[in-house]
């Protein structure tokens, strides 16, 4: 999936420090407690300083410094681009929404993901999110609109995806990547199925 050149806009976005925050724990976690220096030795050198000065998770941060991270993780931790991804995405959704953004769980998967697409903006600065109920356990969030993409974060996305409808006690999670703006189209659709 990786191996081929895929098309990606990394300028002018921003995300939250929050998620740069908890890919690093996880980095921390699986790589070893010197993972933020040896992932700054990794990432373009303009980007490098903002990384080891230290982010807030309320502090915006450019969209790229968040990607070429998960990159340098990626590089460093010997698993596939693609499980690594996930794997940052279900870290993000089980470090945040247990903790700062507990908040978002006190209520059913419906209203998670509804009240998510929302709240977007809080957490990233581009795009506009949609919500549609397929049918009972099978929804489909549609991001539009946006003029910063990338798959690592669409990868991420699926795990952050998978992990969020879990912590809300669903069984069987699949998360399907059915369209992609990365892939030239229109729209990035994430197609959610559980049981229960």
């Amino acid at each position: 999936m990786y191996g081929t050149k895929r098309k990606e806009r990394l300028e002018d976005g921003r995300v939250k420090g929050a998620i740069l925050l908890a890919h690093l724990d996880w980095a921390r976690q699986n790589i070893g407690s010197d993972a933020v220096e040896l992932i700054a030795e990794r990432i373009p050198g303009e980007l490098s300083p903002q990384l080891t000065e230290g982010v807030l998770a309320s502090q915006w941060i450019p969209f790229s410094l968040l990607i070429e991270t998960d990159r340098a993780i990626a590089a460093l931790c010997g698993k596939t681009q693609s499980a690594t991804f996930r794997l940052l995405g279900r870290h993000s959704a089980k470090l945040n929404l247990t903790t700062t953004y507990r908040a978002f769980l006190r209520t059913d998967i419906e209203k998670f993901l509804k009240h998510e697409a929302l709240q977007r903006k809080q957490f990233v600065d581009f795009g506009e999110a949609t919500v549609e109920k397929k049918e009972d356990r099978h929804f489909a969030i549609t991001i539009s609109r946006t003029r910063t993409f990338s798959p690592v974060f669409c990868e991420s996305a699926v795990g952050y995806y998978e992990a969020a409808c879990e912590l809300l006690g669903a069984r069987d999670v699949i998360v399907r990547h059915t369209a992609c703006l990365c892939r030239g189209e229109d729209t990035c659709v994430f197609d959610i199925v559980w049981s229960k």
